[in-house]
């Protein structure tokens, strides 16, 4: 049933209007500007953020969520080489050729998400608050924060260091000795081993190998 107007309010000519004139913009939105351009020799870091009042995507059911929409991608020519699930964000490390291959990509990865977490949670509308972020990292140290960034960023925001984020991909990223995680203990979260290696089996389905110079060699020379 549509809302009733309350005729007994402005009646009257003259003043100001409640909540008239132009939406107030929300500081934390991405603003709608031409992203930057980028080389492929550079990988990407891409963080989506959901919209407020959505329940935390660490949970298994949202994680298969999430999976479910980095494999459709990937038909897109989404190239994800690590990612990270936060509470209420995504971390995304990636390469990609174009400008029009990442948007296509990051079209059907978020529009994917959006559908199915609308419907195991029986709502409708807005799940992304805003476009994707994105920075270009071109430099090896710009790589190397990225990549500790992603596996430490949960354990960062709990205060608990050397914690092994189960929603991130560090159980398949092997120098882990040369970005100074080698305190982290995968073995804490999966005891089993056979669960274990067919969680990492899972997770290598998924990503792609970075090809790269940045993400294959070039941190390891960052200070």
């Amino acid at each position: 049933m549509a809302k009733q107007i309350d005729l007994f309010t402005n009646r009257g000519h003259g003043g100001k209007r409640t909540n008239a004139g132009r939406p107030r913009k929300d500081k934390s939105m991405q603003l709608h500007v031409a992203r930057p351009d980028f080389s492929s020799r550079y990988p990407l870091h891409v963080d989506v953020k959901l919209t407020k009042g959505l329940p935390s995507l660490r949970t298994k059911i949202r994680f298969k969520i999430i999976k479910q929409a980095i494999r459709k991608a990937r038909i897109k020519g989404l190239k994800i080489i690590h990612f990270c699930i936060q509470t209420t964000h995504i971390h995304l490390l990636i390469e990609s050729e174009s400008k029009q291959e990442l948007g296509t990509g990051m079209q059907s990865f978020c529009t994917s998400i959006a559908r199915s977490l609308n419907n195991a949670l029986k709502r409708r509308g807005r799940v992304f608050r805003d476009r994707y972020y994105l920075h270009v990292l071109k430099t090896p140290t710009e790589v190397k924060n990225a990549l500790t960034y992603l596996f430490l960023n949960h354990a960062k925001h709990t205060r608990t260091p050397n914690k092994f984020d189960p929603f991130s991909t560090l159980l398949v990223f092997n120098e882990k000795v040369k970005l100074g995680l080698s305190k982290v203990n995968t073995h804490s979260v999966f005891p089993d081993r056979h669960k274990r290696d067919r969680f990492k089996n899972e997770l290598t389905g998924l990503l792609f190998p970075p090809t790269t110079w940045y993400l294959s060699e070039g941190w390891k020379r960052a200070k």
